[in-house]
């Protein structure tokens, strides 16, 4: 896993939110873990084993966003 309860973070599609917690889900007959993502608007589940690019990244700092 690359976040921990409390990270904030940025989602691709709805903004800025904070890691609440990590929780396991059972769904055709597999089990994955997911972020629970809180955000303003939505509390939403992002999986923490995607392959490829995840939807979540950290915020860009001072010195980055130039």
């Amino acid at each position: 896993m690359t976040y921990q309860v409390g990270d904030t973070v940025v989602h691709w599609n709805y903004g800025r939110g904070e890691i609440i917690g990590v929780e396991e889900k059972h769904l055709a007959g597999q089990t994955h873990r997911y972020y629970v993502v809180k955000t303003p608007q939505l509390t939403l589940w992002e999986p923490t084993d995607k392959e490829g690019e995840s939807s979540l990244r950290p915020p860009t700092t001072r010195t980055e966003f130039k």
